[in-house]
């Protein structure tokens, strides 16, 4: 592939729910106890399983109340009170309806990156649209 990328910064996550579902189902105090709760995870991928592994707490697919692999469709069902999730951190901080728990869990970060083809990088309007774009999500990633 001919495209050339820039890292922009790492987003932190973070477990969280909407608060109508922590009225509902109380908050965990330790991560041992979100097995305890709906929880929103993926429908194919590992990353949420792996996780929980990796905190010794054996979990597959089935364990998730409500799954899906689109992002959107994701969060939505978290914003929604379907369960607990685990997000971006400064999408939850602009979310009302959302909040953070079990803020001392360690968690990975999520890098991201803007990439574009490498034919389109010399053009004086693309760059000044890719530093744009970069300013922006440094901006949000840091918020």
């Amino acid at each position: 592939l001919d495209l050339v990328a820039r890292k922009i910064t790492d987003i932190r996550l973070t477990a969280c729910a909407a608060t109508s579902y922590l009225g509902r189902r109380g908050r965990p105090a330790t991560p041992e106890e979100l097995v305890g709760h709906d929880l929103v995870g993926y429908d194919r991928g590992m990353d949420l399983i792996n996780g929980f592994r990796d905190f010794g707490v054996e979990i597959d697919r089935h364990g998730f109340r409500f799954r899906s692999d689109n992002q959107i469709v994701f969060w939505e069902a978290i914003r929604a009170g379907n369960g607990i999730g685990f997000a971006q951190v400064p999408l939850v901080a602009r979310e009302p309806l959302v909040e953070a728990i079990l803020p001392g869990m360690p968690l990975p970060t999520l890098p991201m990156w803007l990439a574009m083809h490498r034919d389109v990088r010399t053009s004086a309007r693309i760059r000044r649209v890719a530093d744009f774009l970069y300013e922006q999500l440094k901006t949000y990633a840091e918020g």
